[in-house]
């Protein structure tokens, strides 16, 4: 839930600009509930303050009877519209289509809304056109915070805006521009797709997963590309999720690409002939190769010595098992120093949490 004071801030932003205006539109609500990063329901409780303050909300800015089809907002959608293209070449007609859409003319909802709620096609058809830019707007956003592929982003946004269509009340005191976008983030929310992911996950989760993004993407160092997880990079998350190492590591992993069966047993045709006499061998070797991948990731919580005399007395980076007299040369010590190394770090292991993350 947002914070009070963060709720005063924006209250006051909208305030300050519904004074100089004389009301606000849906527009001025969404680009300040994007500013500060807020959630759905929040937008909710923004909006519902507003409208108890006695500030007007319009659909859009004003408009004049004779020139009811001009669209004065603010907002450059042919910007948006532009980077919606980069994203999806494909898109071009789509855009074309709604951009020679006429904006909402003056009380036209009003006569249309009761129509569609009747069952009218037509009236349906002319809501979900004459607020498409605004599904393009929200779905643009979503598509460049949370990754998603922007064609099916607009997709899930028309049909969160025809439910918006069904569910809204006109004889309820807000507006229908400041109702359908929470239909509409609601919906892209329930079906935004986690990256790589063959798992459905509710929507609580995936909000835990999408939070840590930019981090795990903005995050490229050595230590993660031969060894997994970083303990900076496992900081970074547990602090953001403020929650346990396990659950960091849950949370990483599920981010990870899944592995094809081919891939793991490369070229190794033998594997598929009718006798299938490989067919233990082949799931042995994979079980090993996906063990000793979650092993790697749990000696991130060692030290780095201690991680490197399990990496090289069990062949991790090689598949080259070193004795602990040789081990002991190459770390200046003795092999009996090396065995004390790596019996704590074996007795370690065993502990009732890791062995879990093991599993």
């Amino acid at each position: 839930m947002i914070s009070d004071n963060k709720r005063s801030i924006i209250l006051k932003n909208l305030q300050t600009l519904a004074k100089n205006k004389g009301y606000l539109t849906f527009d001025n609500i969404l680009d300040i509930s994007e500013k500060f990063d807020i959630k759905i329901d929040d937008v909710d409780r923004i909006s519902e303050s507003v409208l108890d303050s006695g500030i007007i909300i319009k659909d859009t800015d004003d408009e004049k009877e004779d020139k009811s089809n001009i669209d004065r907002s603010r907002i450059d959608y042919n910007e948006i519209y532009d980077k919606v293209l980069e994203l999806d070449s494909t898109l071009k007609s789509y855009i074309k289509f709604i951009k020679k859409v006429p904006s909402p003319a003056v009380r036209e909802l009003q006569h249309l809304i009761y129509q569609a709620k009747d069952g009218n096609k037509y009236a349906v058809s002319r809501i979900v056109y004459m607020y498409s830019k605004m599904v393009i707007k929200i779905a643009l956003s979503f598509s460049e915070k949370l990754h998603l592929p922007i064609a099916d982003t607009i997709q899930d946004g028309i049909v969160g805006l025809i439910y918006a269509i069904d569910k809204y009340d006109p004889s309820s005191e807000g507006g229908f521009a400041t109702y359908a976008p929470w239909w509409i983030r609601q919906y892209i929310q329930r079906e935004a797709k986690i990256i790589n992911s063959l798992i459905y996950y509710p929507v609580y989760m995936k909000e835990k997963i999408f939070s840590i993004y930019d981090i795990v993407l903005e995050h490229i160092c050595d230590k993660c590309l031969e060894n997994g997880y970083c303990p900076r990079l496992l900081s970074q998350i547990q602090g953001k999720l403020e929650c346990d190492l396990e659950q960091v590591v849950w949370f990483l992993n599920q981010l990870q690409e899944y592995y094809s069966i081919e891939s793991l047993i490369g070229d190794n045709n033998e594997v598929f002939n009718d006798n299938n006499l490989f067919e233990d061998i082949m799931i042995e070797n994979i079980n090993r190769d996906i063990l000793k991948d979650r092993i790697s990731c749990t000696l991130l919580q060692f030290k780095e010595r201690e991680r490197k005399v399990i990496e090289k007395r069990f062949g991790f980076k090689n598949d080259i098992e070193m004795t602990l007299e040789e081990v002991g040369k190459e770390f200046g010590v003795t092999r009996e120093r090396i065995r004390q190394i790596e019996y704590k770090v074996l007795k370690r292991l065993k502990h009732l949490s890791r062995r879990k993350r093991l599993k």
